[in-house]
């Protein structure tokens, strides 16, 4: 399944590479059970909804789960099958994100550099020696 307008592609997860951020855009239920109702809304608990983004991190081989990141810090392994009840939008496909978590290091690498960037940063001030006698 994949829908493509000028920027925007909507694929199934298990269709998503690795590395790539997309946006959750809805989970298919396919209504034949109850079962498939506890499993919408399990992955819904698990903080799989629409606008969040996801990436996949790890797969597999063999048909086995995938490693993803929902939003910024929730890591999940989930089942091929219930993968392919999620649909993800892909807004900019060219923007691959590297193995290493390169966004991850840009959001510590921004983080440190708004710290330096503070007025007063902190200085190291010893106690005088009568504070040093009254803790000892």
């Amino acid at each position: 399944m994949e829908i493509k307008s000028e920027k925007i592609r909507i694929v199934l997860l298990t269709e998503l590479q690795i590395g790539i951020l997309a946006l959750v855009e809805k989970i298919i239920d396919r209504g034949e059970n109850a079962d498939s109702e506890r499993l919408v809304q399990r992955l819904e608990a698990m903080g799989i909804l629409r606008d969040r983004p996801i990436e996949v991190l790890r797969q597999a081989g063999f048909g086995g789960p995938l490693h993803i990141r929902v939003g910024q810090t929730t890591e999940l392994a989930i089942r091929q099958r219930e993968a392919a009840l999620i649909t993800v939008r892909i807004t900019d496909p060219a923007k691959p994100i590297n193995a290493k978590n390169q966004h991850s290091e840009d959001r510590v690498k921004s983080l440190f550099s708004a710290l330096s960037e503070t007025k007063k940063p902190f200085a190291y001030k010893p106690l005088p020696t009568r504070a040093l006698r009254e803790l000892q």
